[in-house]
């Protein structure tokens, strides 16, 4: 679940860095983790690479907005929507496979 908590949060505004960071934290002063710190670290970076593509508040989304003229909304959800939630769908599907593994 952290990939979308990540992903969610930075459509609100949050940067994927700040999110990353905090949730982060936050398990690491757990007593028990739910999982091995290794999942935990792969689980947020792929969220923080999924809202590069999905989040109009990333730096590459405003970037771009400010080079192409487009507005970021339009870039992520217009131009990058279905792709996010494509690999998202996909995302989730790998880490529940190796998970098994």
């Amino acid at each position: 679940a952290l990939p979308t908590i990540v992903l969610i949060s930075c459509q609100f505004g949050v940067t994927p860095i700040v999110m990353v960071v905090f949730l982060g934290t936050a398990i690491s002063h757990l007593d028990t983790p739910p999982v091995d710190f290794a999942w935990i670290a792969v689980a947020l970076s792929t969220g923080w690479a999924m809202s590069m593509t999905a989040s109009p508040f990333s730096a590459v989304a405003l970037l771009l907005g400010r080079i192409t003229g487009h507005s970021a909304q339009r870039l992520t959800w217009g131009w990058n929507g279905v792709y996010s939630i494509i690999a998202l769908a996909v995302l989730w599907i790998l880490l529940w496979g190796l998970s098994r593994l």
